[in-house]
């Protein structure tokens, strides 16, 4: 196997002045600071050689700053371009932790930690203008609602999507105890108790209690009467499904 191509792509943003994160009162540069954050290219490994400046504050709110750089956020050490790929893979393609690592290192030869992973959810959700986009799905759902969910180890993503829309409703990442006393379907109701081990019941629906009885009483034979099988037909043709 060929050995992977090593790409090194400089960048710098180095201003004299550089405003406050916290307050944008203008600060006087210091000095400067290099460091290495990786990038994503199919196949490839990028680093990209970040110069910035460092800023002795003119107001109380820090000592010194640094200044931003679009796509990269401060003392990380993956532009946004990988957490964006993370996010796709997690939320539009729903695969598992274990799956998504397996994706980036096929097509990026990225190793990623499970706790990067899980802070790239958390980053999403900060990112995300949340009243304005409830606001925008109300406007656009078209009334059909489906509710997933997603166990990523000691977390789970919960995921609502309109299928005909074709775009998320809601989310949430929660830890794993709270997510079981999250209210969802009978249905993944026993498919928890299931993965847990516990005994689940059979369904007690009124289809399935007559079904049962007409079981039962079919095996008499013959010498069932014309009387109940007029009561079962009866029960039968009341079933609402």
């Amino acid at each position: 196997m060929d050995a992977a191509r090593v790409r090194i792509l400089q960048k710098s943003r180095v201003p004299k002045t550089y405003p406050c994160p916290q307050c944008g009162k203008r600060g006087r540069r210091k000095g400067t600071h290099t460091r290495r954050v990786r990038d994503i290219a199919y196949g490839q490994i990028v680093f990209i050689e970040l110069t910035v400046g460092e800023y002795r504050a003119a107001c109380t709110c820090c000592k010194t700053f640094r200044c931003r750089v679009k796509g990269i956020e401060p003392r990380v050490e993956y532009t946004n371009r990988v957490r964006d790929a993370v996010i796709d893979r997690l939320l539009d393609d729903g695969m598992s932790l274990h799956r998504v690592q397996q994706a980036m290192r096929r097509d990026f030869l990225l190793e990623l930690s499970d706790g990067f992973l899980h802070d790239c959810l958390d980053w999403k959700v900060r990112q995300t203008d949340m009243p304005g986009y409830r606001q925008w799905t109300l406007k656009h759902f078209s009334g059909t609602l489906c509710i997933d969910e997603l166990h990523l180890g000691h977390r789970t993503r919960l995921l609502a999507t309109d299928p005909l829309g074709d775009f998320p409703v809601a989310f949430a990442l929660v830890s794993a105890a709270a997510a079981e006393e999250f209210p969802i379907s009978p249905a993944q109701v026993r498919r928890r108790k299931q993965r847990r081990g516990d005994r689940v019941p059979a369904p007690t629906t009124r289809a399935a209690r007559v079904r049962a009885t007409l079981t039962r009483d079919d095996r008499a034979g013959p010498t069932a009467s014309h009387v109940s099988r007029r009561h079962r037909l009866r029960a039968t043709n009341s079933v609402r499904y």
